[in-house]
């Protein structure tokens, strides 16, 4: 599958160029690795769950069994998420192009970003689980929360506009 993943993944740019003889095949490989990993992410999270199984508690595995779904589904949320800014983002930065200043993609420096973009988007999605499980073992506590929240937000929108590739509203939140 991996010329349909390429295919979909330089839709945003179009055409792309190599500058040495094997940025290509290394690409191809690169972005096969992830993917592949990606796609297993979930098979292996069962596995790890089914290895520790046996040492935990009835609650333990109550706890494991709801964290590790919603965790999987919250970072593929993230992924998803990341597909719908990245043409946003590409556009901004191609935007900087002129006359005399054209934008050539080299292969691997584009996946490079590609994947140094998408996979955060993945992370940050986890924030409300890891919130929750800080706020179940006592680190933070709902008034904490409350009383901080405007900060938390107002920092929040002022590192999404000085760090997001475009200047609308939607990147930002």
């Amino acid at each position: 599958f991996i010329e349909d993943i390429m295919h979909y993944l330089t839709v945003p740019v179009g055409k792309l160029y190599y500058m040495q003889p094997a940025e290509a095949f290394f690409t191809y490989i690169k972005i096969a690795v992830v993917v592949g990993f990606l796609l297993a992410l979930p098979i292996i999270f069962y596995h790890v769950w089914r290895f520790f199984l046996p040492a935990l508690t009835a609650t333990e595995r109550l706890v494991l069994g709801i964290i590790v779904p919603v965790s999987v589904i919250l970072f593929f949320l993230g992924l998803a998420f990341s597909f719908l800014v990245f043409p946003a983002a590409i556009m901004f930065f191609k935007g900087f192009g002129n006359e005399e200043l054209e934008a050539l993609f080299s292969v691997n420096r584009y996946f490079e970003f590609v994947i140094m973009f998408v996979l955060p988007f993945g992370f940050v999605f986890e924030l409300p689980l890891v919130i929750t499980i800080l706020g179940k073992l006592g680190f933070i506590t709902s008034v904490f929360l409350r009383k901080y929240a405007r900060i938390v937000i107002f920092l929040s929108f002022v590192i999404a506009a000085i760090i997001s590739p475009t200047p609308d509203v939607f990147t930002q939140s």
